[in-house]
């Protein structure tokens, strides 16, 4: 995952922040926190079917 990404799923799935502080923390408005949290369980997603599958390594 990019950092951006990374941070905001961190901070939210993770950590358990409401997106509204995740938004504080990390400088941006609440609609881009949502965004990237939902590219990043996209991501991760398509990162487990590819290792499951075969079609690349994670990382």
């Amino acid at each position: 995952l990019d950092d951006d990404r990374r941070s905001a799923f961190v901070l939210t799935q993770v950590l358990g922040l409401h997106y509204d502080e995740a938004a504080e923390v990390l400088g941006c408005p609440i609609g881009t926190v949502r965004s990237r949290v939902s590219r990043a369980r996209t991501d991760l997603i398509e990162m487990m079917d590819d290792h499951s599958t075969g079609k690349g390594a994670v990382g």
